[in-house]
């Protein structure tokens, strides 16, 4: 940890019809420090940054099975009422 990075969070911020919304694309923490603490820390620290910046909330997208949902409903996210398509191409 001592100056290395173990994480991080990417996405990008839009502006919708009631403010702006930032769109989590990733969120990861390395390997060997998961379970400790340090994605919760770093998720709440981004959130704060987020809503000093003035943004209205963040959404993700995550398996419906998969042991990250558990960790996102935690912080406090939840299912929104917005539908998720795929169209294969080609």
């Amino acid at each position: 940890m001592h100056g290395e990075a173990i994480g991080l969070v990417l996405g990008w911020g839009e502006r919708w019809v009631q403010g702006w919304v930032f769109h989590i694309k990733e969120m990861c923490i390395h390997e060997r420090y998961q379970g400790q603490g340090f994605g919760a820390k770093l998720m709440r620290g981004f959130e704060e940054h987020l809503q000093a910046r003035g943004f209205m909330s963040a959404n993700l997208q995550t398996g419906e099975s998969v042991p990250a949902r558990k960790f996102y409903e935690g912080l406090g996210y939840k299912q929104c009422g917005y539908v998720s398509l795929l169209k294969k191409l080609g």
